[in-house]
């Protein structure tokens, strides 16, 4: 029986969550004994297989003040704040911060005295940092779930950590281009794994209980929903927001259009500040995050998702298996999940296009039915990518 170690952030909503939990219910228990490293506790660890051991947090929740005050306390930790600043507020590169912050954090986190078969960071920064500098392993596997190059990632801060994988999964054929741009040195140990989902595993979800109702429902509305982490220069959600705004100002938003976010996350608050003084508050509703909101998503008529970028994100598929169109701007690998204007659509990457969208479907321009019929007769599962993990960890 091979051991393996999954170290990951927390499970939290997201795509990557979702392609883990499908990873983790798939995982042959006679075949391997699987340990799970998060860095703390998160909304879906209720959702973990009995068969999976949980190890103690990375960074958990009753440490995180005794660990702030050692960071205030260390000049090095102290710079690392400054720099992360630095490149997020002035330069606009939030993503370098994280990458900055995860390596100060590092310092501070125990390394595993058990030595695994396989060590898999199942994402970027912290949980690639700690497998590759603290965990001994015979082999080492590397999940990137995002689009590196449109995520703007320091490639030159993950280089060495990425030096030590064995192999480097990501998750969509574009994905892999971008970063075998960066990385050519490693485009022989890189390779795609799409992530895991299961149309049947998502459509008994989506039938649960929940006690949450959309605010002002109906039906007979224009129903959008969202779900994601509330970060604008991640999920661009300011940009709808910012486009329904004006949409109000010039007189065409529709009294029928309803917007539900279910989320949470750094920019919640502003979002709600843009909400309210956007005069959107009977139009847009922040919903909050919760355990399951597939419930939710499927009495929706159109999944949106404004990305300024992104891997692949599951939420797209699995708004699709429930029969959403789903309408996103171009991330990286958007046209391998939506045929434009068959099935979904695809705007092009900037604001405006955001806007003219919008005042499109106010001006009914945009039929809805048609693609709706091909998004229902279209089959998402993909648990074939399965076997393409069992071969990775045991090749």
């Amino acid at each position: 029986m091979k051991s393996i170690l999954i170290v990951y952030n927390t499970l939290s909503i997201g795509g990557s969550t979702t392609s883990l939990l499908s990873l983790l219910n798939e995982l042959d228990t006679k075949k391997y004994k699987v340990d799970l490293l998060l860095r703390d506790k998160g909304t879906y660890d209720f959702m973990i297989p009995q068969s999976v051991n949980v190890l103690p947090y990375l960074i958990s929740s009753d440490k995180k003040k005794a660990l702030t005050l050692r960071k205030l306390f260390s000049l090095t930790s102290i710079f690392s704040m400054v720099k992360g600043i630095f490149w997020n507020k002035i330069m606009k590169y939030p993503n370098y911060r994280t990458q900055i912050m995860s390596i100060d954090t590092l310092r501070y986190c125990q390394p595993i005295t058990t030595k695994y078969d396989v060590a898999i960071s199942f994402i970027e920064c912290l949980p690639l940092y700690y497998t590759m500098s603290s965990v001994l392993a015979d082999k080492y596997i590397s999940w990137i779930h995002v689009d590196y190059k449109g995520a703007k990632m320091n490639a030159r801060i993950d280089d060495k950590f990425l030096n030590k994988s064995d192999k480097i999964v990501l998750v969509s054929e574009y994905c892999k281009q971008t970063f075998d741009e960066l990385f050519p040195k490693y485009s022989n140990k890189s390779i795609v794994v799409e992530n895991l989902l299961s149309d049947k595993f998502v459509k008994k979800r989506s039938v649960e209980y929940v006690e949450m109702h959309l605010p002002l429902f109906n039906k007979n509305n224009i129903n959008f929903v969202s779900v994601c982490r509330i970060v604008f220069s991640h999920k661009g959600l300011d940009r709808g927001v910012n486009a329904l705004a004006l949409l109000k100002k010039e007189g065409l938003l529709k009294e029928s259009f309803r917007w539900y976010i279910i989320g949470d996350g750094l920019d919640s608050d502003k979002l709600a500040n843009m909400i309210e003084n956007g005069g959107l508050s009977n139009h847009v509703f922040m919903c909050g995050a919760f355990g399951n909101p597939l419930p939710l998503v499927r009495e929706c008529d159109v999944f949106f998702l404004p990305s300024r970028y992104e891997g692949k994100p599951m939420a797209v598929t699995e708004a699709q298996m429930l029969g959403l169109v789903p309408v996103v701007t171009e991330y990286a690998s958007a046209k391998e999940q939506i045929n434009n204007g068959k099935d979904g659509i695809i705007l092009p990457n900037i604001d405006v296009e955001v806007y003219n969208f919008f005042r499109l479907l106010m001006l009914d321009g945009v039929d809805f039915v048609f693609m709706k019929d091909r998004v229902v007769n279209r089959t998402y599962s993909n648990l074939d990518e399965y076997k393409k993990i069992e071969r990775l960890i045991d090749e």
